[in-house]
């Protein structure tokens, strides 16, 4: 008997234990889910530092997973990304908007990327998430 009411209590302990971790900005690692118009779902990381000079301006590696060597820039303002029409790497144009939840937990992007090579314009949406 002592055994289940330790269990129990065991139980109901793990139970109640939640989450508590809180951000204060945008820096560290995002999980990414997206889906584009041609491209199937996909889940990948990002991660996202402050500019060295521009308070307002964030880079992020591996943005639309064009690999972790690639540098998109977004402007950060009120809860707001803005991307600026801008060249990533060799094949690549970026731009779009979202919105950042003020917990600093969920960032929802909606981007168009234009294909150099291909000549394609796709339109992405995406879900950034951190426990």
């Amino acid at each position: 008997m002592i055994r289940l009411l330790f269990f129990i209590v065991l139980i109901v302990a793990f139970g109640r234990c939640t989450d508590t971790k809180e951000y204060t900005g945008l820096t560290g690692v995002w999980q990414v889910e997206e889906i584009g118009d041609l491209t199937p779902f996909r889940r990948y990381n990002v991660s996202i530092r402050q500019h060295e000079f521009l308070d307002s301006v964030y880079v992020v590696n591996n943005f639309s997973r064009a690999g972790d060597l690639t540098e998109t820039y977004i402007e950060y303002a009120n809860y707001r990304i803005t991307i600026l029409g801008q060249q990533v790497g060799t094949l690549y144009i970026f731009d779009g908007q979202g919105d950042v939840q003020p917990d600093f937990k969920l960032i929802t992007l909606t981007y168009k990327v234009n294909n150099n090579l291909t000549g394609r314009q796709e339109t992405f949406t995406a879900n950034l998430r951190r426990n």
